[in-house]
C-alpha cells in the first residue's frame, strides 16, 4: 500500500516537472435579471460610464450597476426630448460627462458625473447640429457584432442579443431582448486539476538526499537509486506499530519520528533502532494524536503539534517546554493542522484560524482579515516568499506584505476542502495541493497581479436605512441633521472580472484611528457607522486587486449638523444667559456678603460697644484702675498702662499737664485726645484728673493723712479745688468719703 502511494507521488512530481501548464480560459458567467434590480428583462442599451459603472436602458427605464446589483436612476419621462419617429438606439458623449441617449421615441441627457438626468435638452439640441443629427436618426444603430449571438448561445442565454459592450477589463456585457443581462468575465489563468484519487504522502528529504515517506504500513526511504527501503516492526527495534505519522530531520542531523499515535522519538536508520521519548517525557501521553513537528534551528528546539495542543521539544536536553504562542491560540482552538517556519515568521495553521508568530507577537488571520475560510489545512511557501494556504474552502495566498488573495472555481480551484498537510513545492517552483478526489497544480507566477488597482467608488449611501441622494464626486461632502446619523456606505472598485479578489481598507476620520479592512466578495463592501455625534467626519477608502498596491484614495466628507439647541447661536445664547445669570448670582452673592458683613460688623460694633461700656463702667466705678479692665484690646491696655505709669510718676506734681502726659507716652495732644475719647469717652485732662481723684480716694480710705496733704500728694494745689472735683466725681465730700459713706457703693 505504501509503495503505491510513493509511486503515484513520484509520477506526479515527474509530470509537473516535465510539462508546463497552459493557461485555461475562464468563461465565468453572471446573469442579472429583475431580481438583481433591473426594471425589466428587456435590455436595449448598455453604456460603460467614465467611472466604470454600467448604465443599462430597459426600454426607457434606467438602472446603474454598483458592482453587485442595479439601482434605479430616476428619469422624468415627460421632460425628455420627444422624437417624431423611432430611429433606433444610439448614444453620443458630449465631453467626458454629458451622455446623450436615444431610444424608441425619446432623447435623454444624462450627467455621468452627478449620475442624474438633466432636462435642459431642447435649447441644446436647437443650437447644436451634431445633436440634431442624433435626434434625426443619423447616428449608427447599435447592433451587436455577429459573433455575439454565438457567445450568448454558448452560455445558455436563451434569448436574442439586443446590445453588447466590452468593458475596460475585457469583460463582455450582453443585453438580451427577454432574458436580462449577462456578464462574461475575461479569461483568467487556471489551475490544472488532476481528477484522480491521490494522496501526497507525508515525509521529508534529509540533507543526504534521501526521501523519507510515512505510510500506514511502515517508513519508506528512497536513496539516490530510487530503491525503497522499508522499516517496520519486523526489522526495526522500538516500533510499537507500523503506522508512521510524520518524520522530520532536526538541525543536528537526527530524525525525529512519530510512531502510531503519540510515540515520539529518534530514529537511527543505520542501526534500525527507534528510541521513544515517552518514558522520559510522560507529558507526551497527554496528546491524543501528534500531527507534525517544525524545527526551530536558531533555538535548537522543535515545535511538536497535535490535535489537542502544541509543545516545544528541547532535543538537546530531552525536555518539554511551553509553546508560548499557544496561550493566544488556545482562546480559539487546540487543534493544530500544520506549521511552516520562514525567515521571519512561524505560520501556524489550526482548525480555527491562521496564526502568525513573529517575536513575542501573535496575530490571528481569519475571514474578517480576508481569508476565505478559517480552517487551515496546509501551508507551503513559493520561491517569491508568498505563503500558499490550503483551507476548507479552497486556496489562499498571502504576499510578503501580508496581502491576502483567495482563489476559487474561476481560477480552477475545486469547491472542496484541501487535504491536511498535503501541499508540495516542486524543485522547478510548481505547487501541488491535494484534495479528496484529486490534486490541483499550478505555477505561482500565473497569478501575479497585473496592472494597478482601481479607484474606489461610493455607489450608494443609506441614511437611517433609507437610500439618500448625495454628490457622488470624491472630496464632496454630505450634510445631515443630527437625527439622521446612522450611515451605511456602499463602496465598490467595480472589479467585475474578479470581485472576490478585491480588498478594501477604509476609515472614518473622527471615529477610526486605524485602517479597517474588508473583502468585496460580491462586488460591493458595506461600511456601517451608527449614532454619529454632531461634527465633521471624512470617509477615506482604497481598494487593491489581489496583492497589487493600494489604488486611488476616495475621500468623502460627512457633516452631522447639531440640533438647534446645540448650534453656535444657541450656544452663544446659552453663554449670554449663563453670563447674565452669573452676573446676577455674583450680585446676589455680593449683596448677601455685604449684608452678612454688615451683620457681622454690627455684631462686632455691638460687642465692642458692650466692651466699651463695660470698660467705661469699670473706670467710672472702681477706685483701683486695672488697665486690662478698662481696655478692649492689647494696644489700648498697653496705652493705659503707659498713661498710668506716667501719671503715677507725677501724681504729686501739681504742674503736670496734659501736654507733658502726651509727651511721656509719645503721642501728640490731639492723638491722645482721640484715644481717650475713644476708650473712655473723656478728655485727657478728665482722665488725668480722674486718676488723681481715684488715687486720693484710695489714700482717704487707706491712710489717716490729712485731707490737705492727700490733696497735694494727688496733684491738687488747692484743697477747695480738690474737694469740689472729688464731690463731683463721687457725689460726696472727701470727709464724708473717709467716714465711709461712699465706700458701700464702690
Amino acid at each position: 500500500m505504501g509503495i503505491r502511494y510513493v509511486k503515484w507521488w513520484m509520477f506526479l512530481c515527474f509530470f509537473i516537472h516535465r510539462y508546463a501548464f497552459a493557461f485555461g480560459v475562464s468563461e465565468q458567467v453572471r446573469h442579472y435579471t429583475v431580481k438583481d434590480g433591473l426594471q425589466t428583462n428587456e435590455v436595449r442599451q448598455i453604456i460603460e460610464l467614465p467611472n466604470g459603472q454600467i448604465l443599462v436602458n430597459c426600454e426607457g427605464m434606467f438602472g446603474l450597476f454598483n458592482g453587485k446589483s442595479f439601482t434605479e436612476i430616476a428619469c422624468d419621462y415627460s421632460l425628455a426630448y420627444p422624437l417624431s419617429q423611432y430611429r433606433g438606439y444610439a448614444h453620443r458623449w458630449q465631453g467626458d460627462s454629458l451622455l446623450w441617449l436615444r431610444d424608441f421615441y425619446r432623447l435623454y441627457l444624462f450627467d455621468a458625473h452627478s449620475l442624474v438626468f438633466r432636462y435642459d435638452v431642447k435649447q441644446r439640441i436647437e443650437t447644436d447640429d451634431v445633436l440634431q443629427q442624433l435626434a434625426n436618426g443619423k447616428e449608427v444603430y447599435e447592433n451587436p457584432a455577429d459573433n455575439i449571438q454565438m457567445l450568448a448561445d454558448s452560455i445558455g442565454a436563451h434569448s436574442k442579443v439586443a446590445c453588447a459592450i466590452t468593458d475596460r477589463q475585457g469583460g463582455i456585457w450582453l443585453g438580451t431582448q427577454t432574458n436580462g443581462l449577462y456578464y462574461v468575465a475575461p479569461s483568467r489563468p487556471q489551475m490544472q486539476r488532476i481528477d484522480k484519487e491521490t494522496s501526497i504522502p507525508r515525509g521529508t528529504t534529509d540533507r543526504k538526499g534521501r526521501k523519507w515517506v510515512c505510510t500506514p504500513e511502515g517508513l519508506l526511504c528512497y536513496d539516490h537509486s530510487n530503491t525503497p527501503t522499508q522499516y517496520t516492526q519486523a526489522n526495526t527495534k522500538g516500533f510499537i506499530h507500523n503506522r508512521m505519522l510524520f518524520i522530520t530531520e532536526l538541525p543536528d542531523g537526527r530524525l525525529l519520528l512519530c510512531n502510531h499515535a503519540h510515540y515520539l522519538g529518534y530514529f537511527n536508520p543505520e542501526t534500525h533502532v527507534f528510541q521513544p521519548l515517552n518514558e522520559k517525557l510522560p507529558q507526551l501521553e497527554n496528546y491524543r494524536l501528534l500531527i507534525g513537528a517544525c524545527p526551530l534551528p536558531q533555538e535548537q528546539k522543535a515545535v511538536v503539534y497535535s490535535q489537542n495542543g502544541a509543545m516545544v521539544l528541547d532535543y538537546r536536553n530531552n525536555r518539554i517546554e511551553e509553546f508560548r504562542p499557544g496561550r493566544v491560540i488556545s482562546r480559539y482552538t487546540d487543534k493544530y493542522n500544520c506549521m511552516f517556519l520562514d525567515e521571519h515568521r512561524l505560520w501556524i495553521g489550526t482548525q480555527n484560524g491562521l496564526f502568525v508568530a513573529e517575536g513575542d507577537s501573535v496575530r490571528r488571520l481569519s475571514v474578517s482579515d480576508g481569508l476565505a475560510n478559517v480552517c487551515i489545512r496546509s501551508l507551503v511557501q513559493d520561491f517569491q516568499g508568498n505563503m500558499w494556504i490550503g483551507t476548507a474552502a479552497g486556496i489562499s495566498r498571502i504576499s510578503p506584505q501580508m496581502y491576502i488573495t483567495n482563489f476559487n472555481s474561476a481560477d480552477g480551484v475545486p469547491s472542496t476542502s484541501m487535504a491536511e498537510r498535503a501541499a508540495f513545492l516542486s524543485t522547478d517552483g510548481q505547487l501541488i495541493f491535494d484534495y479528496k478526489d484529486g490534486s490541483v497544480a499550478f505555477r505561482p507566477e500565473w497569478f501575479n497581479a497585473k496592472g494597478k488597482s482601481m479607484p474606489v467608488r461610493l455607489v450608494s449611501v443609506n441614511v437611517n436605512g433609507i437610500p439618500t441622494s448625495y454628490d457622488r464626486k470624491s472630496n464632496s461632502s454630505l450634510q445631515l441633521p443630527y437625527d439622521r446619523n446612522h450611515l451605511d456606505f456602499y463602496m465598490s472598485a467595480l472589479n467585475y472580472a474578479s470581485p472576490e479578489q478585491t480588498r478594501y481598507r477604509y476609515k472614518l476620520r473622527g471615529i477610526d484611528r486605524d485602517w479597517q479592512y474588508g473583502m468585496g466578495y460580491e462586488g460591493v463592501i458595506t461600511v456601517h457607522y451608527n449614532a454619529l455625534l454632531p461634527g465633521e467626519y471624512e470617509l477615506e477608502a482604497q481598494a487593491a486587486i489581489a496583492d497589487s498596491e493600494w489604488g486611488e484614495m476616495l475621500r468623502y466628507g460627512v457633516v452631522i449638523l447639531p440640533p438647534w439647541w446645540l448650534t453656535w447661536w444657541a450656544k452663544l445664547t446659552y453663554s449670554l444667559i449663563g453670563f447674565m445669570g452669573l452676573i446676577g448670582l455674583i450680585r446676589l452673592y455680593l449683596r448677601w456678603k455685604k449684608a452678612q458683613m454688615e451683620r457681622e460688623n454690627e455684631k462686632k460694633v455691638n460687642h465692642l460697644f458692650e466692651l466699651r461700656e463695660e470698660a467705661r463702667h469699670q473706670f467710672a466705678e472702681n477706685v483701683n484702675i486695672d488697665p486690662s479692665k478698662i481696655s478692649i484690646n492689647k494696644e489700648e491696655e498697653e496705652l493705659v498702662a503707659r498713661l498710668m505709669k506716667a501719671i503715677e510718676k507725677n501724681l504729686d506734681n501739681t504742674d503736670y499737664t496734659v501736654d507733658q502726659l502726651a509727651s511721656d507716652v509719645a503721642l501728640s495732644r490731639s492723638n491722645l485726645y482721640r484715644r481717650t475719647q475713644s476708650m473712655l469717652g473723656i478728655t485727657p485732662n478728665d482722665f488725668l484728673r480722674n486718676v488723681r481723684l481715684k488715687n486720693a480716694a484710695r489714700l482717704l480710705s487707706e491712710t489717716e493723712q490729712p485731707i490737705s496733704q492727700i490733696s497735694l500728694q494727688s496733684g491738687f494745689a488747692s484743697p477747695r479745688y480738690f474737694a469740689q472735683y472729688f464731690k463731683k466725681m463721687f457725689g460726696i465730700t472727701p470727709t464724708e468719703y473717709r467716714q465711709g459713706k461712699g465706700i458701700e457703693g464702690e
